[in-house]
């Protein structure tokens, strides 16, 4: 399976649509049922079928280290 293979099959999984669905205006402003239990089981996914893990910075770290909330670990396996 390809990366956007992988990255789509989350979307799919999550919000029951095919794949045809998925596409530039499949956005959180644009899709109703889009709430937070299906953003963190979105990053779930995601975070399993390549292997990262998604972490969120408190807010003092956010205000004083970061412009950006969110960064992902990656520790690819290349065995």
């Amino acid at each position: 399976m390809t990366n956007i293979e992988k990255f789509n099959q989350a979307f799919i999984e999550v919000f029951g649509v095919e794949e045809s669905a998925l596409g530039s205006s499949f956005t959180k402003e644009n899709v109703d049922s889009w709430d937070s239990v299906h953003q963190l089981n979105i990053i779930a996914i995601i975070e399993e079928a390549f292997d990262i893990i998604a972490v969120r910075y408190t807010m003092e770290e956010k205000l004083f280290n970061s412009t950006n909330p969110f960064t992902f670990a990656v520790d690819v396996d290349m065995d």
